[in-house]
């Protein structure tokens, strides 16, 4: 049963999940709509096409930098709470972020060059201009912000949700009224390079506020200890492998599929899959504040080893998120074309395969509260098994699916992945969670 409005008001200014969710959420929500009309904007500029290609060298970027994050926000989280309940415990959190900063400098500087590299080869089959190729590798550029990771994750862990929110907020929609000024200010032929640099531009911009930021609340700690904070985080390297090994899997279904819609079916269509996407990812950019917030704090729960405290939290997430996912997969039912004809006509001809795609977010939702519970419950290596089986289903059904049905097929096969991972998830977390015991 779920709380009454004035419970739920109450806990929203009480629970840490809660206050900070709803703190993130507001500036997520800025930040998502900003986003949403800057794709809109960009795909109505350049037509389905251009605009596809545009999108294929964004994906080819995403990719490598999903293949080289270390992740380490999550560790940073994880161990930093269990670095509370030792000695010294300022001077250990302060070196776990050096660690986790070196490591991330590492992976940014390793996606920046590979994006830099493989992005002259784009040409062959997305058919981009030369002279577009030396913007295409400025974009490779935007790697960077996998800086951005740590200093979020030390905001969080801080409770400090409301800077992350508005300073997402804020660069999203200066973003957007950049691209505006850019459409307007250059002729049509420059558009398709103009937006590449004005969106390389903000994500370098915002990895460089989070870290100023989040350098004001890492503890300051002069005394050296001859302890290595690698001694005090058991596994350290192992999680990481673990978590960054789920990443990578997971860049398939995040960004990966557009490059093999685009392969397969033409630039395109590689165009009306991003929109599709992004009006989809709606309802996950709602769910993630919650997520993002619960995760410290399940982590918490498990370190005290309140059992209780911890399925009660587990249950009452999942509740909401079936409520969210349901109107949010009516909502793109019913209002879903006349956003697609606000964007182009060219557009209009996906709505069954936004419908289909909006009702796989859905049920993704539904496993979002999951993935952090079964990491602080010490199970990455089951999550990265259960996702690998999921993105093969993915990968399968659409070499299988789309010459049958086209787009349609594409959108299929990713509600054919979100099944698959949301049962193998609700399997694997609550077969733990029932196993689980305070004296683990």
């Amino acid at each position: 049963m779920l709380p009454s409005a004035s419970q739920f008001i109450q806990t929203c200014k009480s629970h840490p999940v809660a206050k900070g969710g709803i703190q993130m959420l507001f500036g997520q929500a800025g930040a998502a709509l900003a986003t949403m009309l800057s794709y809109m904007f960009i795909a109505s500029a350049l037509g389905a096409e251009a605009f596809g290609k545009w999108a294929a060298i964004q994906a080819v970027v995403l990719v490598l930098i999903q293949f080289f994050t270390f992740n380490t926000g999550k560790a940073f989280i994880h161990y930093a709470e269990r670095l509370k309940q030792t000695d010294y415990a300022d001077y250990f959190q302060h070196k776990l972020a050096r660690l986790c900063f070196l490591l991330d400098l590492t992976s940014s500087l390793l996606a920046c060059l590979s994006a830099y590299f493989l992005i002259p080869y784009l040409p062959h089959w997305l058919e981009i201009k030369a002279e577009e190729v030396f913007y295409a590798q400025l974009y490779a550029l935007t790697a960077i912000g996998t800086l951005s990771h740590l200093p979020i994750a030390i905001l969080q862990f801080y409770q400090k949700f409301s800077k992350v929110a508005w300073f997402i907020a804020l660069n999203s929609g200066l973003r957007l009224i950049s691209l505006v000024v850019c459409f307007f200010l250059l002729p049509k032929e420059d558009h398709f390079s103009g937006f590449l640099l004005v969106w390389a531009v903000f994500e370098v911009f915002i990895p460089i506020i989070f870290l100023i930021s989040a350098s004001h609340f890492i503890p300051k700690h002069k005394k050296y200890l001859s302890y290595s904070v690698l001694e005090k985080c058991p596994n350290f390297f192992g999680f990481i492998i673990k978590t960054s090994l789920n990443a990578f899997v997971r860049l398939f279904p995040k960004d990966g599929d557009i490059l093999l819609t685009g392969l397969l079916l033409g630039p395109a269509a590689a165009g009306i899959l991003r929109i599709i996407k992004q009006l989809s990812s709606i309802v996950m950019r709602i769910i993630d504040p919650f997520t993002q917030a619960f995760f410290p704090e399940i982590n918490k729960l498990v370190v005290q080893k309140q059992l209780n405290d911890l399925r009660k939290l587990n249950r009452t997430t999942l509740k909401y998120c079936i409520i969210i996912s349901l109107f949010f997969w009516l909502g793109f039912t019913i209002f879903g074309y006349p956003i697609l004809l606000l964007i182009g006509e060219d557009y209009t001809q996906s709505y069954i395969a936004l419908v289909i795609f909006t009702a796989g977010a859905s049920v993704m939702t539904l496993s979002a509260p999951l993935s952090p519970l079964g990491l602080a419950l010490g199970i990455p290596g089951k999550l990265l098994i259960n996702q690998t089986i999921a993105v093969l289903a993915y990968i399968l059904s659409i070499f299988w699916l789309h010459s049958l049905l086209q787009l349609n097929g594409i959108s299929i096969s990713y509600l054919i992945f979100s099944i698959t991972w949301t049962s193998l998830m609700f399997f694997t977390v609550f077969k733990k969670l029932s196993l689980w015991s305070p004296s683990q």
